[in-house]
């Protein structure tokens, strides 16, 4: 039988050679994608950052917990009002816990960035970490209790982080997927997991918290 050893040391070098390419671009496009989610959540740093210090504290939270209760016309220490603020110092408390490294009693944005890419380096951690979040903070701003948010109430939270109206506007068409006018509880969570999650740098929940810079 002959055997043409030419042949197979082409065959080889061109598998090895298309091999190193795929490689090549799988690396690429983890690369991308990391950069993506770093820009999302550099945006939302800037959205969690309320007094534009650099860095989140405490300080941070009572002037967002304020600002919900403003747009949303909630009397102070009425029941709304309690149950948004502890929500929101609960979700807030377990992040400060796990995001500042050097326990120094505030994240800077590489800790914030860390914390996020451990968080959202798969769905368990999301699971896990983010979506308490949102279990959270649904029932607060869903002010009939019918698992639906009005265009309203959603502008309300998205002028609480400092967005404008027409902003508010505009995120809220991108977000009701099926134009009747409300966000039903998937459609809030679809889009608050996708923020989170998606590679997609064209997807409407890039700018779940704001447009994303």
């Amino acid at each position: 039988m002959y055997f043409d050893i030419t042949h197979l040391l082409h065959y080889c070098i061109c598998e090895t050679f298309f091999t190193v390419i795929r490689n090549i671009t799988t690396i690429l496009n983890k690369l991308e994608m990391k950069a993506l989610r770093r820009k999302k959540f550099r945006s939302l740093f800037k959205v969690f950052d309320a007094d534009r210090n650099g860095y989140l504290d405490m300080t941070d939270v009572v002037i967002i917990m304020n600002r919900f209760s403003s747009e949303f016309h909630w009397p102070k220490g009425g029941s709304a009002d309690t149950q948004f603020r502890s929500a929101f110092l609960k979700i807030w408390t377990k992040m400060f816990r796990n995001a500042d490294s050097n326990n120094d009693h505030k994240v800077s944005l590489k800790e914030f960035l860390d914390y996020y890419e451990k968080v959202t380096s798969n769905d368990f951690q999301f699971y896990a970490n983010l979506k308490p979040f949102l279990d959270e903070l649904f029932p607060a701003i869903d002010q009939n209790n019918d698992g639906l948010i009005s265009k309203e109430s959603y502008c309300a939270f998205y002028r609480a982080f400092d967005n404008s109206e027409a902003d508010a506007q505009k995120a809220f068409e991108e977000m009701d997927r099926n134009h009747d006018s409300e966000i039903s509880h998937l459609e809030f969570y679809s889009m608050f997991y996708q923020f989170h999650m998606s590679d997609n740098p064209k997807h409407p929940s890039r700018n779940f918290f704001g447009a994303c810079a």
